[in-house]
């Protein structure tokens, strides 16, 4: 389907509309339903899909699909250090070197203790609750940290350069071997070209974009666990704009969509937003939950009539983040 088209057809539906029927139902049985964000991300993902083609469809789906080439062994730091390497097999990695492995004994507690704000937990928008079920004891749990130096092929993956942070979490099983059990995304530690990441000039009319921002956040009101949402902060973000279109430049998706360094320089804001949501009260919670969220969100202005609406580089940024 050509990208313009299916922009015509989503046009003409209501976000609230789009929201709704992205979760009608919940998806666990018994269980609380899945928060807006989590939500929100599933009918974003099928739509930038769809917009990216054939290219980036592969891409997408490679990102979200894409599993470690690993050995269990009694030692947890050759697990980790055999993973990063065997990243070598993979067609979207030109080099790969690890640096340094160390353990993180403190994330590790707080991920077996179920603490919020653990980086797993941060990750994933919750803690995990089941980790006593797939491991015997916490002896049996290590959390370690590899720093190592990558250089990938953006027309097969959306993965940034240069030298990456990652936490990753170990499982010992029966025979004393550990094997990575889950890991966190790779963080940026010192990010390729950023002398090339300086502000581009100011877009005009940003305040049209941190309005609609706010607007679409305070959409997921309409969510029925929801019971209100408040923005703490939202602004426009120069240096998240630079990142975006410096790692816009020459991407498939760039490409696709026919979007030149001009465009995006004149029409393009990441906005920055805080906010907190309380949700309604279940019968088995006698204080409402809540939580806070920090989050940027990348808008494309219609040169026609300046309007700003959210685009598939939010998804685009969040693969590659």
């Amino acid at each position: 389907m050509n990208s313009e088209l299916l922009f015509e057809a989503l046009g003409e539906v209501a976000a609230e509309d789009i929201l709704r029927a992205g979760i009608a139902g919940g998806y666990l049985e018994g269980k609380r339903k899945a928060r807006p964000v989590v939500r929100i991300a599933l009918v974003a993902a099928a739509v930038l899909i769809l917009l990216a083609g054939a290219v980036g469809a592969k891409m997408v789906l490679g990102v979200w699909n894409d599993r470690w080439v690993q050995t269990p062994a009694s030692d947890p730091e050759a697990v980790v250090r055999d993973a990063i390497e065997n990243q070598m097999q993979k067609e979207y990695t030109r080099s790969v070197r690890v640096v340094s492995v160390t353990e993180d004994a403190q994330e590790a507690e707080k991920v077996w203790t179920g603490a919020k704000d653990s980086m797993l937990a941060r990750q994933n928008g919750r803690p995990d609750t089941a980790l006593s079920e797939r491991c015997g004891s916490r002896e049996d749990f290590k959390v370690l940290y590899c720093v190592y130096e990558a250089e990938y092929e953006h027309t097969e993956t959306w993965y940034a350069d240069g030298k990456l942070g990652q936490w990753f979490y170990l499982i010992r099983d029966g025979e004393g071997k550990w094997e990575i059990w889950e890991s966190c995304d790779p963080v940026a530690l010192d990010p390729p070209n950023a002398s090339a990441q300086e502000a581009p000039p100011e877009p005009a009319n940003t305040d049209g974009a941190v309005e609609e921002t706010i607007r679409m956040v305070k959409a997921w009101e309409q969510f029925d666990d929801v019971a209100s949402i408040t923005v703490e902060k939202a602004v426009y973000s120069p240096k998240q704009t630079a990142r975006a279109l410096e790692a816009l430049t020459g991407s498939s998706l760039a490409a696709a969509e026919a979007w030149t360094e001009e465009y995006l320089r004149e029409n393009m804001a990441a906005v920055e937003i805080t906010y907190t949501t309380r949700y309604r009260s279940e019968s088995n919670q006698p204080t409402p939950a809540s939580e806070t969220e920090t989050g940027a969100y990348y808008l494309l202005r219609d040169p026609a009539t300046g309007q700003w609406k959210n685009s598939e580089i939010t998804g685009f940024m969040d693969a590659i983040e």
